[in-house]
């Protein structure tokens, strides 16, 4: 019997090792210590009216600091439109369910066309493996907690946050942005304007002088 159950172990570990179960077990164990260690603060709920209010002040306040300027009219809104539609028309086209599926298959078949030599992880590789897939979820969870505890949790204060942000912000002037088009033109423009309407013509006045001796000796 001894035997049977030491052989039954040596199977039962080549297909999923113990140090393994043992790992994920000591994890679930010590996150639900974790959990009844926590302190959990119930959010406090506010009005409609309260939040209402708060956001009008704030508006007013806004308001008042800044004085409107009347924008004039962009003389390149055409490059920018063409740019635009460019733009919405290749989202549109990739976004489409027929490019979808042509995109899914053609990776399907790719895949299915890749011949590969199957290499087996030795026991080492698998705990190297294993060690690193969780230093990689630790830092995931830690950047996870600082991003989830950096945000308000209630509307005032998320509210507060973009009012202060919109002061520090410097609001840019649509006459000062260029899109590629733009600079492509401006930075070719005089490249554009030294070419001649017609080359032959051009031709002819830088060598109309050599022109004229040949003639004359005829």
């Amino acid at each position: 019997m001894d035997i049977e159950s030491n052989d039954n172990l040596e199977s039962e570990s080549k297909e999923f090792p113990r140090w393994l179960a043992q790992t994920l077990a000591q994890n679930l164990d010590r996150k639900y210590h974790f959990f009844l260690r926590e302190n959990r603060n119930e959010p406090t709920w506010i009005t409609w009216g309260k939040a209402a209010e708060d956001a009008c002040k704030s508006l007013l306040t806004y308001i008042t600091q800044f004085k409107f300027k009347e924008i004039k009219l962009d003389p390149h809104w055409k490059y920018r439109s063409i740019y635009a539609s460019n733009l919405i028309n290749k989202v549109a086209i990739n976004s489409s369910p027929k490019r979808r599926i042509e995109l899914i298959s053609d990776l399907i078949n790719n895949f299915a066309r890749k011949q590969e030599d199957y290499h087996p992880v030795n026991p080492l590789e698998q705990r190297m493996i294993h060690l690193e897939a969780n230093r990689i979820n630790c830092y995931a969870r830690d950047l996870k907690k600082d991003f989830e505890a950096s945000l308000h949790k209630t509307w005032v204060q998320a509210a507060r946050r973009n009012y202060l942000r919109m002061l520090r912000t410097d609001f840019t002037s649509p006459e000062r942005e260029f899109t590629d088009w733009d600079l492509c033109f401006r930075f070719n423009r005089a490249r554009i304007n030294s070419l001649s309407v017609s080359s032959w013509t051009e031709c002819i006045k830088k060598n109309f002088l050599r022109l004229e001796r040949n003639l004359q000796n005829l």
